[in-house]
């Protein structure tokens, strides 16, 4: 049995080259390797920092969505305060600082995502003193009644028994 395997660069079909416009014949098998799906690496103060993959579905992944999939935003997470940093060129990357918040408030446009990008939540020196104080006062409403379980068979009686006959 001969088989006979024709790689065929897709860019230079796609561009009319008629060099590579072959006859399909009956019981031929065609392959096509699709696109590799990028990856995302987020960081800082979100629940589950880390390496994400890129959406191979041809929809495509903004900053609100990939916060929102890493779990949201961290207590200590400062929303104005993300840092998007990609690669513009062969050994060269740039950052962008972002402000979450008004992107969330629709203030701003969200940012579409690309391959190797690295999204880095950011917070402060003060933040960590500020969410101390914050949960330190805690205020309780409606009406709490806590019932110790040695107490409980005063107020409610002898639980039920379950007895087999």
């Amino acid at each position: 049995m001969l088989e006979r395997v024709i790689e065929i660069p897709y860019e230079r079909l796609k561009a009319g080259d008629s060099g590579y416009n072959l006859v399909v014949r009956p019981k031929d098998r065609i392959h096509v390797v699709g696109p590799q799906p990028g990856v995302v690496y987020i960081s800082g103060e979100v629940a589950r920092p880390g390496v994400y993959t890129l959406p191979t579905d041809g929809t495509r992944l903004t900053l609100s969505r990939l916060v929102a999939a890493a779990g949201d935003l961290g207590s200590i997470a400062i929303p104005e305060r993300v840092d998007l940093t990609r690669m513009v060129g062969p050994n060269r990357e740039a950052t962008l600082r972002l402000d979450l918040a008004a992107i969330r408030r629709r203030t701003e446009p969200d940012v579409y995502i690309k391959p190797n990008d690295h999204v880095i939540i950011g917070t402060s020196w003060l933040a960590t003193p500020l969410a101390v104080i914050r949960n330190g006062f805690r205020a309780t409403y409606g009406f709490g009644f806590l019932l110790d379980r040695n107490f409980g068979n005063d107020v409610f009686g002898a639980p039920p028994v379950n007895r087999l006959n």
